[in-house]
């Protein structure tokens, strides 16, 4: 299938009028390259930041001369057209995508549901997540934050979504131009598209609007892999074009909806209500962790680096001491008899086993050893549960969980504030997914795979701390857990009160 994804520049929207010859022009440029859909950013009619000329955008949306307009040269040009608006219904604005098919009429609607920022100051949110059929296969629609929660792109998968059109107003700022980006474009859409298996196509707006909401551009195609096929400039008014093959393929992991009621409850558990409302002194709210990274080895030498670089952790003050994990089958009473014993009342040492069949993960102070099992591999857990570990709670998740993203959505709905990832290596999808963990969930995350680096990601999904990738060492960050409790993106865009989880029950199915 081919697609057009026409990367606009804003305007301020009482100017629309001058600008809606030029969007007729590239939807006919678009046709004449053989474009099977042409597909527009975000609120491309009559513009996103509408608030310093409501009066005159209303104008705009209540009149239907302008989208009546696409639809007949949708039809003159027997093309697909995704075109972002705002429109209204019954007194409510809504942030819309309208697709009209090739015979002008409109054959889906997708109104925005996770509302960012200013969105929530003039828009209804959407409750419904629209998939359509076209002769090329079962098309997704979703808008710009949209993307930013796991939920939305999940549940238009499950609805058969072959792929996901993603019409966005990716907001940013920079010294320069050639700087601007989003976390949106640097990794949550590519793994979007990966934890689905499923291409996405996404259109941006370049330039600003009203000097004051500037646009990052880029707009790109991902297949389903996550990998980048094609991608616009930062700055430049384009029509970028790809040929998708659209997907038919099973997520990665088997899911296993019995797990995610706490997804679709909008009740807090009375803990974590309690711990957003209770006062506390900054100092215990933070952690310092050692990253500790021993390379794959026999036993005895893995335990005789683990107990040099775990003094070393305590040395310079560490609470908690992550190790790599071991390639085998480790006795957790062996790895507590050589240093477990010996460590200060209220530190912590997490070590694990990752081998090809058998994966667990180990808490251990001086008084034992705790086991954690996976949830979704071959063996373990039948529930999704965070874990108390001095003054922080914990989830984990091993392997391919990390691409089953409602594993990391209950761990956090049940009060994790920071996630450690056990695997073998890390490669480039695994970074962007784990950084995606990070910033949907706003917590921290810990990757500490056996081959490749150890590494802490903040709850904006950048890195802050690493080991290197072939080299025994051990590295410290310090972990702020109020970050990973304030839930607020930007004003207007909460991580658990911004959710519709009565929109959510779609993954309680299978």
């Amino acid at each position: 299938m081919k697609f057009a994804i026409v990367q606009t520049c804003g305007f301020d929207c009482e100017e629309y009028s001058s600008h809606a010859a030029d969007l007729i022009e590239m939807i006919q440029t678009a046709a004449s390259e053989g474009a099977d859909m042409i597909v527009f950013p975000e609120c491309t009619i009559p513009g996103y930041y509408i608030s310093p000329s409501i009066d005159k955008c209303m104008e705009y949306i209540r009149n239907s001369e302008y989208l009546d307009s696409i639809g007949e040269i949708a039809a003159k040009n027997s093309v697909y057209i995704a075109m972002g608006c705002i429109r209204e219904d019954a007194g409510k604005l809504f942030n819309s995508v309208i697709v009209f098919g090739p015979d002008g009429q409109i054959v889906a609607k997708a109104d925005k549901s996770n509302m960012w920022h200013i969105d929530r100051d003039l828009f209804t949110p959407g409750k419904e997540y629209c998939v359509f059929d076209s002769p090329f296969g079962r098309i997704g629609v979703m808008i710009c934050a949209d993307a930013r929660i796991p939920e939305i792109a999940r549940i238009l998968k499950l609805n058969g979504a072959q792929v996901i059109v993603d019409s966005a107003n990716l907001v940013s700022n920079a010294p320069e131009k050639s700087l601007l980006t989003n976390q949106q474009l640097q990794f949550i859409v590519a793994t979007r598209a990966a934890e689905n298996r499923i291409p996405i196509v996404l259109a941006n707006k370049c330039g600003s609007e009203y000097d004051s909401i500037f646009f990052a551009g880029q707009s790109f195609v991902v297949d389903k892999e996550g990998t980048l096929i094609s991608q616009a400039s930062v700055d430049q008014e384009e029509i970028l074009y790809a040929d998708v093959e659209l997907s038919s393929d099973n997520v990665p992991l088997r899911r296993k909806s019995s797990l995610y009621a706490r997804i679709a409850d909008a009740s807090l558990p009375s803990f974590l209500q309690k711990r957003f409302d209770s006062p506390c002194r900054l100092q215990d709210l933070h952690k310092f962790i050692a990253l500790i990274r021993v390379g794959n080895c026999l036993q005895s030498e893995y335990l005789d680096k683990s107990s040099f670089f775990i003094k070393n952790a305590e040395m310079q003050h560490a609470d908690i001491s992550v190790l790599s994990p071991c390639g085998y089958k480790i006795d957790p009473d062996t790895v507590f008899e050589s240093f477990g014993y010996s460590l200060p009342s209220g530190k912590i040492v997490i070590f694990s086993s990752y081998t090809e069949n058998n994966a667990v993960a180990y808490i251990m102070d001086c008084e034992g050893v705790r086991q954690i099992l996976p949830t979704h591999l071959d063996s373990g857990n039948d529930y999704i549960s965070a874990v108390d570990c001095n003054g922080i709670r914990l989830g984990f998740i091993f392997g391919d969980e990390l691409f089953v993203p409602e594993i990391s959505r209950c761990l956090m709905l049940d009060g994790a504030e920071c996630i450690i990832w056990m695997n073998r290596d890390i490669s480039d999808k695994e970074m962007r997914a784990i950084r995606t963990r990070a910033a949907e969930n706003k917590i921290f995350t810990i990757c500490s795979s056996l081959l490749g680096r150890s590494c802490s990601i903040n709850p904006d999904g950048n890195v802050y701390a690493s080991t290197f990738i072939d080299q025994n060492m051990l590295v410290t960050c310090l972990l702020d857990i109020s970050l990973a409790r304030n839930k607020t993106v930007v004003p207007g865009t909460e991580i658990i009160t911004g959710r519709i989880p009565s929109a959510y029950s779609r993954l309680l199915e299978d």
